[in-house]
């Protein structure tokens, strides 16, 4: 059994940031799949990953996200 992740200073970074309450389109266009068909081209979708931080380096940040 995995022990329950920890968020702590000198600890390494594994972390989602998700908003369950974000509505967007996804657009195959702006996607990271080679594959242009998709059951979910052109629909609303409600929940959004806004960044992904996998051994302290970030995996995906959702454009806009944290922008300085």
């Amino acid at each position: 059994r995995l022990p329950p992740p920890e968020i702590k200073t000198g600890q390494v970074a594994n972390l989602t940031v998700f908003q369950c309450e974000q509505n967007w389109h996804y657009d195959t266009a702006n996607g990271f799949s080679k594959s242009s068909n998709s059951p979910y081209k052109n629909n609303q979708l409600t929940g959004k990953i806004l960044l992904t931080v996998l051994r302290d380096k970030i995996g995906f940040q959702d454009q806009g996200f944290l922008a300085n």
